[in-house]
C-alpha cells in the first residue's frame, strides 16, 4: 500500500523547499560572520550571531512550507520512523530530519539515474559482449534510511560510540540521528558540548527488551526497525560489542544502543586507534566556552616558552600543546566517581575490573614514567583528582606540569562536563599521550587527536597481579 495523497503532497513540498533553499543557504553561509561580532570580534558573539541568523533563516524559508503535524506524519507514514523516536524530538529536529532524508533520497536517485544512463548507453551496442559488460539493469534504490545511535555512559564512551556511528552512517548513506539522553553518567545534552547541526534528541522512552514496550506492539515501524543493544541487561551484555558487527540492511532503519565502538563490514578495522574512519569524530566542534579554555592554556604554554629555552629550540615551529606530552590519570573508583548508578549499569565483576585498573594506574605509575623523560619535556595533565596534580608538581616542578585553569568540579553537570571536554581537546593536541588503561576518556583523546597512546598498566607500569575475570553468559536478543 503506497503513501496517501496527503503524504505525497507533503513530500513534494519538502523536496521543493529543500531544493529551492540550497542557493539561499550557500549565500547565507558565505556572509562575513566576523562582522557580526562587533568591536570585540570574539568567537562566542560570532557563534551567537550565526545561530540567531540561522534560526531566522529556518523560520523564513523552511517552517512555513509545512506544519509541525505535517512533518510528523510525513516522517511516520512515508519514512516509517517509529512514534517513540519522533516523540523524543523537538519540532526543529524533525524538520532537520525530514530535510536530510529528502536530500539523501535525491542523492540516491541521482546515482540511480546515472547508472541507468550508463546501462542504456551500453545497451545501444547489441553485441553479447556489451550486454555482459553492462550487467543487469539497475534497480531503483530503497527509500532513504536512518541510523539511530543511542550513546550511553560517560563522555568518552559516548564519543567513541558517536564517532564510529558517524563513520558507519557516512559509509552506508544513512541519515544519522543521535540519541543523547542526560542521565547519572552525563547530565548534559549534546548541544551543551557541541555546535554541529546533527539531528539529535535528548529523550527516548524505549528500553530493552523492546518487545515488552507497549509502543512496540501497536507501532508497525517500531517492529520493523533493526535493533542492536550492546548495553547490559540483567548485569550482562545483550550483544558482545567485540564480536557482533552491525549489518547495513538497506530496507530498514537501524537502532544501535551502545557505549562502544560500532563494528561493521562498511568500516573495517575501525577499532584501530589510527583508523581513517575516526576523522568523523574530529568533525565535532566544541561550544565556544570549551574552545576558550583550550586556547587559554595554549597561550599560557606559548608565553612560558622563551625564545632561547631548550623547549622552544626543540619545538621549532611547533608551539603550544603540540610541544608537550599529554597525561591522563584516572584514579577515582566507581563508587566515588558516579552517583546514582544502578546495578544494571555495572555488574559486580565489571565494577571490580574497572576499580582494579584505576587502583593500579595511579599517580605513582605515571611518575615513574614521567621521571624517565628528559628535563626539557613538559606535561599537560588531566586528572579526576586535584591531589594527583599536586603530587606531580611536588615531584616534577611546576614549570614542567601544566593543566587547565579550572574551578573544582567533581560532578557530571553540564558545566563540569564542559571542563572535561576542554581537558579532552587539550590532550588531543599534545604530541604524545600517556593514558589510563580501561579508560574510555584516554581512548577518546587518542582517537580525537590521532595521536600515539601509551596506557599505564598495559604499555608501562604493568601490574603484577591479574585483574578479575568477566563471567556470565550473554542473553539472546
Amino acid at each position: 500500500m503506497g503513501p496517501s495523497a496527503g503524504a505525497r503532497t507533503t513530500a513534494r513540498a519538502v523536496t521543493t523547499t529543500s531544493r529551492s533553499t540550497r542557493n539561499r543557504l550557500r549565500s547565507f553561509l558565505r556572509r562575513p560572520w566576523t562582522a557580526m561580532a562587533g568591536p570585540e570580534r570574539d568567537g562566542p558573539r560570532v557563534a551567537a550571531g550565526f545561530l540567531s541568523e540561522w534560526t531566522a533563516f529556518v523560520e523564513r524559508f523552511v517552517r512555513p512550507s509545512l506544519s509541525n503535524a505535517d512533518v510528523y506524519r510525513l516522517l511516520h507514514d512515508q519514512h516509517h520512523v517509529p512514534h517513540v523516536f519522533l516523540d523524543g524530538m523537538q519540532p526543529l529536529m524533525r524538520r532537520r530530519f525530514v530535510t536530510r532524508l529528502q536530500e539523501a533520497g535525491a542523492e540516491q536517485m541521482d546515482k540511480y539515474t546515472a547508472q541507468v544512463a550508463r546501462f542504456d548507453a551500453a545497451a545501444v551496442n547489441q553485441t553479447k559482449q556489451a550486454e555482459d559488460a553492462a550487467g543487469p539493469r539497475p534497480t531503483p534504490p530503497p527509500s532513504p534510511k536512518a541510523m539511530f545511535v543511542h550513546t550511553q555512559y560517560g563522555l568518552g564512551n559516548r564519543l567513541r560510540a558517536l564517532g564510529s556511528a558517524l563513520a558507519f552512517a557516512r559509509a552506508a548513506g544513512r541519515v544519522l540521528v543521535l540519541v543523547w539522553v542526560p542521565d547519572a553518567h552525563l547530565q548534559c545534552t549534546f548541544a551543551d558540548l557541541f555546535v554541529n547541526d546533527l539531528v539529535w534528541q535528548s529523550e527516548l522512552s524505549l528500553t530493552f527488551p523492546f518487545r515488552e514496550d507497549a509502543t512496540y506492539r501497536v507501532d508497525a515501524p517500531l517492529r520493523r526497525i533493526r535493533k542492536y543493544s550492546f548495553m547490559r541487561h540483567n548485569a550482562t551484555h545483550v550483544l558482545d560489542p567485540n564480536r557482533v558487527a552491525v549489518a547495513n540492511d538497506r530496507r530498514h532503519h537501524l537502532y544501535v544502543s551502545t557505549a562502544y565502538v560500532i563494528r561493521s563490514q562498511l568500516t573495517p578495522n575501525i577499532i584501530a586507534m589510527d583508523s581513517p574512519y575516526w576523522a568523523a569524530l574530529r568533525s565535532l566542534i566544541p561550544v565556544p566556552p570549551v574552545l576558550r579554555r583550550v586556547e587559554s592554556v595554549q597561550a599560557r604554554v606559548d608565553s612560558s616558552l622563551s625564545p632561547g629555552s631548550a623547549s622552544a629550540a626543540s619545538s621549532g615551529a611547533t608551539r603550544g600543546l603540540a610541544t608537550m606530552v599529554g597525561v591522563h590519570i584516572r584514579s577515582r573508583s566507581i563508587s566515588t566517581d558516579i552517583t546514582g548508578v544502578t546495578a544494571a549499569d555495572y555488574s559486580p565483576t565489571a565494577a571490580a575490573i574497572t576499580d582494579y585498573w584505576r587502583s593500579v594506574t595511579g599517580v605513582s605509575t605515571f611518575l615513574t614514567r614521567m621521571r624517565a623523560a628528559p628535563l626539557s619535556v613538559r606535561f599537560f595533565v588531566a586528572t579526576d583528582s586535584p591531589g594527583v596534580y599536586d603530587a606531580l608538581v611536588e615531584e616534577l616542578d611546576a614549570s614542567r606540569v601544566v593543566r587547565l585553569e579550572r574551578p573544582p568540579c567533581p560532578d557530571r553537570t553540564a558545566a563540569c562536563v564542559q571542563l572535561a571536554l576542554a581537558d579532552l581537546v587539550a590532550l588531543s593536541r599534545t604530541r604524545l599521550l600517556l593514558g589510563s588503561h580501561w579508560s574510555s576518556f584516554s581512548e577518546a583523546a587518542g582517537r580525537l587527536g590521532n595521536k600515539r597512546l601509551l596506557l599505564a598498566g598495559l604499555h608501562f607500569g604493568r601490574p603484577r597481579r591479574a585483574p578479575p575475570r568477566q563471567s556470565g553468559r550473554r542473553p539472546r536478543l
